[in-house]
């Protein structure tokens, strides 16, 4: 009340129902007009919720949904009343066009979180597939070298191993051995031209 002057009892009880609203749920039996300045004071999720507990609220409430649009739309501050207007539209009330909003928001914020939830996943893969390239193209551990080496040694000492006994020269060829009998003929005719000569 004006300066000077003890609030009555339902100003003190109104204030109290305010600064404790996101307690209330359901008024009882009191009617939409006694409570009307506590669902002035609520935003969009509150007043949804008091209506879901009140459902007689809803019939009186139709231009508190107009205020409480305005205020959280985008957008709607900047239009005249005949703007809102055709944003509500002839069979709709502002209750549905804020459940509406809510609907969309709710659906992008879904639709974003997949998106961001495939990234990571593609991002995952990308780096599993990353690992496999290394791995495949690192170089042979220090192990595997030694291994080769020892496999090469054995196959040396094999091939020693396969040379006749008391013979530290290597076996000949087949080409080799041919090409030596093809000289000891040409000597061998050789010298029997150079007997028949005499």
């Amino acid at each position: 009340g004006p300066d000077g002057e003890v609030p009555s009892l339902f100003e003190q009880v109104t204030r109290v129902l305010k600064d404790n609203v996101d307690s209330i749920a359901n008024f009882g039996d009191i009617p939409s007009f006694i409570v009307m300045p506590v669902l002035r004071h609520c935003n969009g999720a509150q007043l949804h919720r008091i209506e879901r507990f009140n459902p007689s609220f809803v019939a009186d409430t139709d231009e508190l949904w107009r205020d409480i649009c305005v205020k959280e739309l985008p957008g709607l501050g900047n239009l005249d009343d005949r703007e809102l207007e055709l944003v509500r539209g002839e069979d709709r009330h502002w209750k549905g066009v804020w459940v509406d909003w809510q609907q969309e928001q709710r659906t992008k914020r879904l639709e974003s979180g997949n998106r961001l939830r495939q990234g990571y996943a593609r991002l995952d893969q990308d780096k599993r597939r990353n690992q496999v390239k290394m791995v495949n193209l690192a170089p042979p551990t220090k192990r595997a070298r030694n291994l080769a080496g020892k496999t090469a040694l054995v196959g040396a000492h094999a091939s020693i191993a396969n040379r006749p006994s008391g013979s530290s020269k290597p076996m000949p060829s087949k080409g080799s051995s041919i090409l030596a009998k093809s000289r000891q003929q040409a000597m061998a005719k050789a010298k029997r031209f150079g007997q028949a000569k005499r």
